[in-house]
């Protein structure tokens, strides 16, 4: 069709004509970089993160962003979001701190608001961090992804992303019952004047008619205590 010599087309229609003829060519140059800026993604995926173990991520070269396309680059780069997380640094800088007064020689009293606190803190960034992996956890499912992809990016998420992040909750988790169980024992030492002091990390019975109730508070904190352990195993083959 010569619509250049059609007559009385106005020069609006014309433009609209032309770019309705070109479209189809262009629709297809732009469709056919897809399978190879995918390709490009899933390669990088499996060669930086998939080959190596735990939470290491490997940024991308700027050939590859090139190669790879604006959308693709994002999906990748999220697949980092916990390496560059500031928010999520600021938040749990105060944990060592903390700790270590926790560790400090104390009374039932003194002690008493110390694992309130403690237990306020975990429980605070156990919920952070919840939130926030239900907010990738959204951010992916946002993204088109054909099968093949998604595929090779879900391995990727659970492995940078959804592995480490519910083995720090389980820690967080347990270590929650364990204060749960030294508060139970705290506050029956408060509840009975005389009856016990604290020696560093154990109990000292003092009144010996409340052995049997404080020996059963201390081993059931104790036995959840130890728990801890296994959690931090756990978290530490997640994440190295």
């Amino acid at each position: 069709m010569n619509i250049n010599n059609a007559p009385c087309i106005p020069h609006l229609v014309r433009v609209l004509l032309v770019l309705l003829l070109a479209a189809p060519g262009l629709l297809c140059a732009c469709a056919d970089k897809e399978p190879e800026e995918r390709a490009v993604l899933i390669a990088a995926i499996k060669n930086n993160l998939l080959s190596k173990s735990g939470m290491a991520f490997v940024a991308l070269t700027e050939e590859q962003k090139k190669s790879m396309g604006a959308d693709y680059t994002a999906q990748y780069e999220s697949l980092g979001s916990l390496h560059n997380d500031r928010a999520l640094e600021a938040k749990f800088s105060e944990f060592p701190k903390f700790m270590s007064v926790m560790m400090q020689e104390s009374q039932a009293p003194e002690k008493k608001q110390i694992l309130a606190d403690a237990y306020s803190m975990i429980k605070d960034g156990r919920d952070t961090l919840a939130a926030k992996l239900a907010e990738l956890q959204k951010k992916r499912t946002e993204f088109k992804q054909p099968e093949e992809l998604a595929a090779v990016y879900g391995q990727a998420f659970e492995q940078l992303i959804g592995n480490p992040l519910n083995a720090v909750m389980e820690l967080f988790d347990q270590c929650l019952q364990a204060l749960d169980a030294a508060r139970d024992l705290n506050d029956y030492i408060l509840a009975n004047p005389g009856s016990a002091v604290y020696k560093g990390n154990m109990v000292q019975i003092e009144a010996p008619e409340h052995e049997q109730k404080i020996m059963e508070l201390f081993n059931t904190y104790r036995a959840e205590a130890e728990k801890i352990n296994s959690s931090i195993q756990k978290l530490n083959a997640v994440v190295r």
